[in-house]
């Protein structure tokens, strides 16, 4: 269940520091990081894209939002923040994970494999990547 999105922005608007407009993507992102421990996904979601909308070409809000339509199985959703993170920040093994996992979500388990060994070659000691 979740909040109709004009609800979503008042409520956004009441919990961000400086409500929407003056909130930062860093802000967003907190509330994002805080909806999702809760099991609130959509709302995480919105929370990750005021926060692009902030800072675009974040690649940890990009990150962070494949994450949650990787849990919501929304493989589509979360190929492609994973591969704009994987774009923004090539050396950086958390994006090649969530690349990784958004391809096996696909069934695209050959290209998931090339993602998990580029994820574990920038961070060898990793033991999810070694599954």
């Amino acid at each position: 269940f979740s909040i109709d999105p004009s609800a979503m922005a008042n409520v956004a608007a009441a919990l961000l520091p400086g409500g929407i407009e003056g909130s930062t993507a860093d802000d967003c992102k907190e509330m994002g990081n805080k909806s999702l421990s809760a099991g609130k996904l959509d709302d995480a979601i919105y929370f990750y894209t005021l926060g692009l909308s902030k800072r675009e070409g974040c690649h940890v809000l990009h990150s962070n939002r494949s994450a949650v339509y990787a849990k919501k199985a929304e493989w589509d959703s979360a190929l492609q923040d994973a591969e704009q993170c994987v774009k923004l920040k090539p050396d950086w093994a958390r994006g090649h994970g969530r690349l990784a996992a958004a391809l096996e979500g696909r069934e695209r388990v050959g290209e998931a494999l090339a993602s998990y060994e580029e994820a574990l070659r920038l961070d060898p000691n990793n033991q999810g990547y070694k599954a």
